[in-house]
C-alpha cells in the first residue's frame, strides 16, 4: 500500500465487522474507531447479547439489521472486509 495515498485519503475507507459490543468496545475500541471515520466505517457487529446490542445501537448510527448474534454469519457479509 502506497503510505502517501492512505495519507492524501486517496482510498476508500475500511468497511468491518465488530465482534462484540461489550464493555471493551464501549469504553476502548468504539471511541478509536469513532476518531478513525474516514479510515474506518462499521457496517456490522455480532452480539448476543440483547443489553449490549441496544447500547451499541445507542452509539452508532447502524440499523437493527446490522446486528449478528452469531458472528459467523455477520463474517459471510459480502460488505465486511
Amino acid at each position: 500500500m502506497d503510505l502517501n495515498i492512505v495519507a492524501a485519503g486517496q482510498y476508500e475507507p475500511l468497511r468491518i465487522g465488530a465482534i462484540g459490543a461489550g464493555l471493551a468496545m464501549e469504553r476502548l475500541h468504539w471511541p478509536a474507531l469513532s476518531r478513525l471515520r474516514n479510515h474506518v466505517v462499521p457496517v456490522a457487529f455480532a452480539e448476543p447479547s440483547d443489553a449490549s446490542a441496544s447500547r451499541f445501537h445507542g452509539e452508532t448510527d447502524l440499523p437493527e439489521s446490522a446486528r449478528y448474534t452469531d458472528y459467523h454469519q455477520m463474517l459471510d457479509r459480502a460488505d465486511v472486509e
